[in-house]
């Protein structure tokens, strides 16, 4: 049982993995969403924020439970902050226009 249940949750983590490459890869390409057929105004809502902040968690719980202080861990916190403030700013450049 416990070869199994280890087993599926890899498999889970890879096709995930792989969901979130290729969907990276076509955002990398296409900017505008059209290759995956997601429309533009998608950015407006507080999507950015939400995943600055989510990042932010992820880490701070990865530091928490198996320690370590990485330069890693310190830079994809630090990306979490730059993605929270843009997210921000971009809000506010939307009610200006």
């Amino acid at each position: 049982m416990r070869r199994i249940v280890f087993l599926s949750e890899g498999i889970l983590q890879m096709l995930i993995g792989v969901g979130a490459l290729v969907s990276g890869f076509l955002l990398v390409i296409s900017p505008d969403g059209k290759l995956m057929a997601m429309p533009l105004e998608m950015l407006e809502v507080y999507a950015g924020m939400f995943f600055g902040l989510g990042l932010m968690i992820w880490i701070f719980v990865q530091v928490s439970m198996i320690g370590g202080c990485h330069w890693l861990q310190n830079l994809y916190f630090s990306l979490g902050i730059l993605q929270l403030v843009l997210g921000v700013l971009m809000q506010d450049v939307l009610r200006e226009s």
